[in-house]
């Protein structure tokens, strides 16, 4: 019986653990290069999970701020007009034209022709636009009624000249109450027993300077001298307005 020795060459031989013609008991030969050991398959490699950088959130608008609101410092109620004076006026006006209406136009024949003579008295106004329509009786009753101005006229008659001086001053607003101001008649003149002239000057009122221009004419009254004087006038103030008026003096 022949043992079987695994390890005899054949043709071979073993070096480095490198079998050439390697003839194995019951087992057929082989050639070519053969490993000792059996190739391993290396474990498949896992890759790391990758971990996505951190996310930056979104930058918050703070909503828009209202700011509180302004509440204004108080504010300190402006005294009412004095009205007093120009409730005087009016009063005086009203007495004055009231009396006008037993005194006669004097007679240009009884007309003084040397000397002269002083008046003071009222002039009532209202607003041009309200009565210019009017006929002068239903004028002067509108003025008398609700006057939106009022003033202090004088008047200086010089009868040997024919000539006729003053001015207004002392004008109130119905609703403002005082404010200053000197009108002057300009060019005034004698004519039998009327008389009539121009009007020039400047008001003020709560610092608001105005020019005044106007025109004015009327008669002397009394049975044997010139008592009173006494007429129509126009007024205008620019942007202060227009006005018509009626005045008294004796």
């Amino acid at each position: 019986m022949i043992r079987c020795n695994p390890y005899r060459l054949v043709g071979g031989a073993v070096f480095m653990g490198v079998i050439f013609s390697l003839s194995a008991c019951g087992g057929s030969s082989s050639s070519g290069f053969v490993s000792g050991p059996p190739a391993t398959t290396p474990p498949p490699t896992t890759t790391p999970p990758t971990t996505p950088p951190p996310t930056s959130p979104p930058p918050v608008t703070p909503p828009p701020t209202t700011p509180p609101p302004v509440t204004p410092p108080p504010t300190t109620p402006l005294p009412p007009p004095d009205l007093t004076y120009f409730n005087e006026q009016v009063a005086t006006g009203r007495e004055d034209f009231a009396a006008l209406q037993e005194i006669p136009l004097l007679s240009f024949t009884r007309m003084p022709e040397t000397g002269s003579a002083s008046y003071s008295g009222v002039a009532l106004y209202k607003t041009a636009s309200s009565i210019s329509d009017l006929p002068g009786s239903d004028k002067v009753d509108k003025i008398l009624e609700s006057p939106s101005m009022s003033s202090d006229i004088q008047l200086i008659a010089n009868f040997g000249q024919g000539t006729i001086s003053g001015g207004l001053n002392g004008f109130n607003d119905s609703t403002t109450g005082p404010f200053s101001g000197m009108v002057a008649i300009q060019n005034g003149s004698i004519f039998f027993s009327e008389f009539e002239g121009g009007l020039s000057g400047s008001v003020s009122q709560n610092g608001t300077v105005r020019s005044a221009t106007g025109a004015f004419n009327g008669g002397f009254g009394g049975s044997r001298t010139p008592d009173v004087a006494a007429g129509a006038l126009s007024l205008d103030l620019g942007a202060g307005g227009q006005f018509l008026g009626i005045f008294s003096a004796d």
